[in-house]
């Protein structure tokens, strides 16, 4: 690890850009589902004032997902703002959370430099979509015969699911009559 490697001296005072491009395994960047089509793109600015750098950036890419109501593939692009502050501390960056009083811990990294890598991959798992959907309005599959409803109707009854559902639904009916 540590693609996205910062040097503090490099960093001027004011304003200071920077672009990245990176594999997502580089990062260690693994979702389950997800096959990352393009390098994540990360565009970055650094404001320097003394030892305070704000981060501001903002991480693109394209990934392919499966639809978790009718299980087809589809892309999407993912775009991921970020910001954070860091506190430049001897020969390293301390990282600062306003909303945090405690101590913030340090950012990895040799000495002189800072790793933004464990960032990035939270600002993009963060994004990402626990359940993905191809589209707001996917219909699904069929609960009992199991085909794609946004292809049309199937013509199966919607009834109350596979005999195998039927316990569970059993089981639901009588904490439903408790409540």
């Amino acid at each position: 690890m540590g693609s996205l490697r910062i040097e503090i001296a490099n960093i001027r005072e004011g304003s200071n850009r920077f672009r990245f491009r990176v594999g997502p395994e580089e990062i260690g960047l693994e979702e389950e589902g997800a096959v990352y089509r393009k390098p994540l793109e990360v565009d970055l600015e650094i404001t320097r004032s003394g030892v305070t750098l704000r981060l501001r950036g903002e991480v693109r890419s394209e990934v392919e997902r499966t639809c978790g109501r009718c299980l087809a593939p589809f892309s999407e692009v993912v775009d991921a703002p970020f910001e954070e502050a860091l506190k430049v501390d001897g020969d390293g960056a301390r990282l600062i959370d306003v909303d945090y009083e405690g101590d913030p811990g340090f950012l990895p990294g040799p000495p002189g430099s800072f790793v933004l890598d464990e960032i990035v991959r939270e600002v993009v798992l963060v994004v990402s979509p626990m359940q993905p959907v191809c589209r707001p309005d996917c219909r699904g599959l069929c609960v009992v015969c199991g085909a794609d409803r946004n292809k049309g109707e199937c013509g199966c009854q919607a009834g109350e699911g596979h005999e195998a559902w039927r316990a569970l639904l059993d089981l639901y009916r009588k904490t439903e009559k408790r409540d």
